[in-house]
């Protein structure tokens, strides 16, 4: 899926010059990400960025710590893996930016079944010397406290996304 077809919302659009380069680095993940290329999603990323994975531990910081949770992720996967964003937003401005999006995520079983399910997913984005860069990244699924435990609403569908 090409992210220059996603719509923004007009109410949420910030346009500059600079939103059609973080749509080109979003590109480059989703090809990245599906191809299972963990070598290509590192070099989007910060030296410095911290992310909030689906995954413990609660905060990994620097993108070589980072690269062993994907690494670690990858181990349990095969690919191709799935990434195909649904109601992505970017907003832009000079040197910061951010994208959010409702994504079916996940990969191929050992036994060669597609596995996936809807998650969010927030991207922060830094200029550095000229150059947009993942700098912040959160995989996120809402909870339930059924019975008075927290649960992962993995089963969740985007049809149902209150607007």
């Amino acid at each position: 899926m090409d992210i220059q077809k996603q719509q923004t919302t007009p109410q949420t659009r910030t346009t500059t010059d600079d939103e059609p380069q973080v749509r080109e680095v979003l590109n480059r993940y989703v090809t990245a990400f599906r191809a299972g290329n963990i070598d290509d999603l590192m070099k989007l990323y910060t030296e410095d960025a911290v992310a909030f994975d689906m995954m413990a531990p609660l905060q990994i910081v620097g993108r070589d710590r980072y690269r062993k949770a994907w690494e670690k992720g990858a181990s349990m996967m095969g690919t191709p893996w799935v990434y195909t964003p649904r109601d992505l937003r970017i907003v832009a401005g000079s040197d910061v930016a951010f994208a959010h999006a409702i994504v079916e995520c996940g990969g191929t079983s050992k036994e060669g079944k597609t596995e996936s399910g809807w998650v969010r997913h927030t991207l922060g984005f830094r200029k550095v010397d000229g150059k947009w860069l993942i700098a912040h990244e959160q995989f996120s699924v809402p909870i339930d406290f059924k019975d008075g435990k927290a649960q992962a609403c993995m089963e969740l569908k985007p049809e149902e996304v209150v607007h």
